[in-house]
């Protein structure tokens, strides 16, 4: 006896065109929120080559952290300006703005996706550099998504 196999829906017939932009552009802010913690937890001795980076004035850290504070507070402008962390079914979203033009709304959300990705790598670096005790310290707040 043969059984009947139902597939799921096309996406069309629920409305979305594609990942919801403010959840995507919510991913991105927890990141960096998540690498600007981890760029200011405290030193153990393994992390100390962030500290003095071969004969340079400053350290790599402070570096790394101030690129880091900027791009996030550039970014949660754009955002603010944007709408871009409302949920894309908000009239006022990004995500509804664009609804009528698919190919610029999935050009952001690859833009997003692409951001994400970026950012659980700087955090695997890190953890790298800081071994355990960074990940120990980090583990509640992280749910690692590698990408």
């Amino acid at each position: 006896m043969a059984e009947h196999v139902q597939e799921d829906p096309p996406l069309e017939r629920f409305g979305t065109d594609g990942p919801d932009l403010g959840t995507l552009f919510g991913q991105c802010m927890e990141g960096f929120r998540h690498l600007l913690f981890a760029l200011q937890a405290p030193k153990d001795a393994a992390a100390d080559v962030l500290d003095h980076s071969e004969g340079r004035t400053g350290s790599l850290r402070a570096g790394l952290l101030e690129r880091a504070f900027d791009g996030y507070a550039r970014l949660r402008v754009w955002g603010h300006d944007f709408r871009a962390e409302l949920p894309g079914r908000a009239r006022s979203s990004l995500g509804a703005k664009l609804r009528d033009k698919p190919e610029m709304r999935q050009q952001l959300a690859g833009i997003f996706e692409s951001l994400n990705k970026q950012l659980a790598l700087g955090m695997f670096c890190l953890i790298l550099f800081h071994g355990t005790y960074l990940l120990n310290a980090l583990r509640p707040f992280l749910q690692f998504r590698m990408p």
